[in-house]
């Protein structure tokens, strides 16, 4: 189910906040959360990237593109290791 309709169908308020950790799929998370994460209300996204596990049709930099058309100005990397933990804000 994507995130943006168990918001809808369950009538919850858009978080401000959000953790993304789910092991390369990052992208397809952004995507089901669309509307969302566009969304005034959600300021600030902390995505941990496994650039290692993503699909192979995906590439970090069509995930930071999408994540600045959302409307994040503001990226932050910080690597650790072979993961970029990317603090985005609006």
């Amino acid at each position: 189910m994507r995130g943006d309709d168990l918001l809808n169908e369950k009538n919850l308020p858009v978080p401000n906040t959000y953790k993304i950790d789910v092991e390369g799929f990052e992208f397809l998370v952004l995507k089901g959360f669309s509307n969302t994460f566009s969304s005034n209300s959600c300021r600030m996204i902390c995505c941990e990237i496994h650039r290692s596990l993503y699909p192979q049709n995906i590439t970090p930099t069509e995930v930071m593109d999408f994540i600045k058309k959302l409307g994040f100005k503001k990226i932050e990397k910080r690597i650790r290791g072979s993961e970029i933990h990317d603090v985005c804000t609006k």
